[in-house]
């Protein structure tokens, strides 16, 4: 991106531009300014930026409050972020396997090696697996040698 061309994606997402506000944070190679703009379009509601910024950000319950709420909004990364990071065992599960169902494929792996169920355990792992995943390969092959 030419120097002019950041400049007027500054311009407009001082402008309120939310769009703007996420692609100038992200474009900025100022770490304060990336977490600045990052975080307006969050707080504005735009979700690409809510995953970015709890992404970005290091303190943890920041952290998961903005994963959370662009899980919450359908973004498939930050269901699978928030699922392994987040400490409460029911919603680990939940958001691993909502992830997984959307196509994670980490989040299938995850999912299956924490599963209660046997048979959730099983299937998981062989979606991950049929996805080239190789950590569920070998745990298909070493807990389910006959298939």
């Amino acid at each position: 991106m030419t120097a002019k061309e950041l400049s007027e994606l500054k311009r407009r997402a001082d402008d309120g531009d939310v769009a703007a506000m996420h692609d100038y944070g992200l474009e900025a190679t100022d770490p304060v300014q990336r977490l600045l703009y990052l975080k307006m379009a969050a707080d504005d509601g735009y979700i690409p930026a809510m995953y970015d910024y709890g992404i970005e950000i290091t303190d943890p319950i920041q952290r998961l409050l903005y994963l959370k709420r662009a899980a919450d909004n359908g973004v498939i990364s930050a269901m699978y972020h928030y699922g392994i990071e987040v400490t409460d065992p029911v919603q680990r599960l939940f958001y691993l396997k909502k992830a997984a169902d959307n196509g994670e494929i980490a989040a299938m792996y995850d999912y299956a090696i924490e599963a209660s169920d046997p048979q959730d355990r099983r299937n998981y792992l062989k979606q991950a697996a049929r996805c080239g995943y190789e950590p569920a390969i070998e745990a298909i092959a070493n807990e389910f040698p006959n298939g």
